[in-house]
């Protein structure tokens, strides 16, 4: 049974068995959300529609720190649920690479819509060069390398953020890792780049199994 709090963690490792007309309608009502308090006339009304009413006279840039931190959930909660959701166009087969090991990593063999996920990792990205500067956001950076390369035109930016994720770090875990490296393998394929798509395959035969 879903959670009634469509930012429960929980959600996410329920939402691929979702049937894909519900996933849609838990996608659309988190965009739906975002926009609501992103268009919000003033940082009381937007405390008031995420619940936090109780701290309007916190100073203003503790009640916008607030603010951002819910929308930051909020748009970390909707890139999750774009990488699971099902996708019902299977024109494009993923790279063999992607069918691996075990049944917990469904999203490496299925399509998803994390694309659309790209502004919404981008905000992410933004607020996180503001608070801690010079600093790199491994995670989000891999989600948003992955959601660029299936977006034309936007090979270069997909590479950059995919290079500068797996140079400083390793994604949180390996079904992180083997999902970016995989990604990046195809799209240095598509870029003329054989030799270096080889070496993220090389990267990703090298990890440890998932059990």
């Amino acid at each position: 049974m879903p959670p009634n709090n469509i930012l429960d963690p929980y959600f996410v490792e329920i939402f691929p068995h979702i049937p894909p007309d519900q996933q849609c309608i838990g996608v659309d009502t988190l965009k739906a959300k975002c926009a609501e308090i992103e268009g919000a006339g003033s940082t009381d009304a937007q405390l008031a529609m995420m619940g936090h009413s109780d701290v309007v006279d916190l100073p203003e840039d503790k009640r916008k720190a607030i603010v951002a931190g819910g929308l930051d959930q909020m748009y970390w909660q909707l890139a999750r649920f774009l990488r699971v959701s099902n996708y019902t166009d299977f024109e494009h087969s993923p790279p063999p690479q992607f069918k691996v090991l075990t049944s917990d990593v469904l999203q490496y063999s299925t399509p998803s819509r994390i694309e659309e996920a790209t502004p919404y990792l981008k905000l992410i990205l933004a607020h996180f060069a503001i608070e801690k500067p010079g600093e790199i956001d491994t995670i989000p950076l891999m989600y948003l390398g992955v959601a660029l390369h299936k977006i034309p035109g936007e090979e270069a930016a997909a590479l950059n953020a995919f290079t500068a994720a797996l140079d400083h770090g390793d994604g949180g875990s390996t079904n992180n890792t083997l999902w970016a490296r995989g990604c990046m393998s195809r799209l240095l394929r598509r870029m003329g780049q054989p030799q270096a798509a080889e070496g993220q395959e090389a990267e990703i035969r090298s990890e440890p199994p998932m059990l």
